[in-house]
């Protein structure tokens, strides 16, 4: 179902180029005038940056982390969080016959309540 998520979400970038101004892109027409073997020159696509994993994404995502990094300075610590549906939190708010998989909510607050501690205690 993935795939055919991102074949629609290219088809429409595909057809609509024109109205998604991409003639404008700055370096488009130049690359154009200066390519002299125009053998393997076909209709382009241009992606857009709104287009997750594309090159215009990837650099406005790099871009910012750079940015992070300008303002408030290299990064101290690369922490990975993860969470077991097996914590106390979880298990004494669930109903009876109810699994943690039923309640996302109740997952991602637990979640976020053991990772707001965590960032108190590294304070």
């Amino acid at each position: 179902m993935a795939g055919k998520i991102e074949a629609e979400r290219f088809n429409y970038i595909r057809l609509k180029q024109s109205t998604l101004r991409c003639t404008t892109y700055r370096g488009f027409v130049d690359a154009l005038n200066d390519n002299d073997d125009f053998s393997n020159v076909g209709r382009r696509i241009i992606l857009s940056s709104t287009f997750v994993g594309g090159p215009r994404y990837m650099m406005e995502r790099c871009q910012d982390a750079m940015m992070y990094v300008r303002r408030y300075g290299n990064a101290t610590f690369f922490i990975t969080m993860t969470y077991t549906p097996n914590w106390p939190g979880i298990k004494e708010h669930l109903f009876l016959n109810q699994q943690p998989n039923d309640r996302p909510d109740l997952r991602a607050r637990v979640f976020d309540l053991k990772r707001k501690k965590s960032h108190k205690e590294l304070e």
